[in-house]
């Protein structure tokens, strides 16, 4: 039984190379199409398209929702900053006027030409040289 497969692959083998080689006879431009009969260049021009089509999935999926991310984050520090500043200042207006003002371009101008607020946003600790927190 094994034999018998083994001479029936060999033949099938045997004609499928015949009908090859009568075919590169007949037709030597047409062997370098490949199994499903397009040339060689339609699919080198598929898989250029679907590294680049790869390439800007990766992009898309995973590089700019990471940007959008950093941003976010840094918005959110920042926000958070701006609003700890204003807090201060809040603080330090209500140390000099004695009152909690209800007007902002007053509390700004305050802290741009206040000579008290200058002296305490410049202070340094004499220890580590660095500057001091105010809280």
């Amino acid at each position: 039984m094994l034999k018998e497969l083994v001479k029936l692959s060999l033949t099938k083998l045997k004609s499928f190379y015949i009908l090859n080689e009568q075919a590169k006879k007949r037709f030597p431009g047409e062997m370098m199409k490949s199994q499903s009969g397009d040339s060689w260049y339609v699919h080198a021009i598929l898989y250029i398209v679907i590294a680049i089509l790869a390439v800007i999935l990766i992009k898309v999926a995973i590089i700019y929702p990471k940007d959008v991310v950093e941003k976010e984050r840094f918005f959110r520090t920042e926000s958070r900053l701006r609003m700890n500043n204003l807090k201060e200042a809040v603080i330090l207006g209500r140390k000099e006027f004695g009152t909690l003002t209800d007007n902002l371009n007053k509390l700004i101008t305050f802290m741009k030409e206040d000579k008290f607020v200058d002296s305490l946003v410049n202070v340094s600790d004499a220890l580590t040289m660095k500057p001091a927190k105010l809280s």
